[in-house]
């Protein structure tokens, strides 16, 4: 955790930070989404051409729910679901077919000033902060022991891009090195970390195509249907 930056003003993740532990997690509507077997198919805008809020609001939660399980698997996050959930609101908008975003403003009049500078199509949404990160790399690992990686059906291609990028990173010596010198990372917990991510890697690519779509992109979504609409 005292890697990250340290956001202010953030808020508990509705509802689901409410939920005590990974079953209530694994049971939730929310999960839900991320494990649906069909492809996602939202109307990002309504008959009028505007940005369609609920859509929206769900295919972000959908990538940041299966960013957020990724992220737990390959670090050992032992203390996900007791709280420690939290979200920001986030303004996004379509710029000349460019999704574009901004978070709002904590101050009240700051957030007043912010407001008439955002453009009037832009929905206003939920994004996930993994802000409490200090039981990683302790002991246990929810998401493994709970199996819910393997229950994931949709993530953003470029998280999982990313990730096969990350795991030819950590085949480098050198690589190691910078993570035992200057993250302070032992050598027992740098090997953890890359067993975890190799181990995540063989889950996701024998399901890539046969179960995980890669369709949670919320820029590629948003940004195809606002070219479908214009017809370009």
């Amino acid at each position: 955790g005292v890697l990250q930056a340290n956001p202010t003003g953030e808020q508990s993740y509705p509802h689901l930070s409410d939920l005590g532990g990974a079953s209530a997690f694994a049971a939730s509507s929310e999960f839900a989404r991320v494990t649906s077997s069909s492809p996602l198919k939202l109307n990002y805008k309504d008959a009028a051409g505007k940005l369609n809020q609920d859509a929206v609001q769900q295919i972000v939660q959908i990538r940041d729910l299966s960013d957020m399980v990724l992220m737990d698997y390959i670090m050992s996050q032992a203390d996900r679901f007791s709280g420690n959930m939290h979200s920001e609101k986030v303004y996004l908008w379509i710029d000349n077919g460019v999704v574009k975003s901004e978070s709002k403003k904590d101050d009240p009049a700051k957030a007043d000033e912010q407001l008439k500078k955002i453009p009037g199509g832009a929905v206003l949404v939920n994004r996930m902060i993994m802000k409490d990160n200090d039981a990683g790399l302790i002991s246990g690992n929810l998401a493994k022991t709970n199996h819910l990686l393997e229950k994931i059906s949709h993530m953003d291609s470029k998280t999982y891009d990313r990730l096969l990028d990350l795991q030819k990173e950590l085949q480098k010596p050198e690589v190691a090195q910078w993570y035992q010198s200057e993250l302070l990372f032992t050598s027992a917990d740098f090997n953890t970390m890359k067993n975890n991510l190799d181990q995540a890697v063989a889950i996701l690519s024998a399901r890539k195509g046969n179960g995980l779509f890669l369709d949670a992109n919320v820029s590629a979504a948003i940004g195809a249907a606002d070219n479908q609409a214009t017809g370009t």
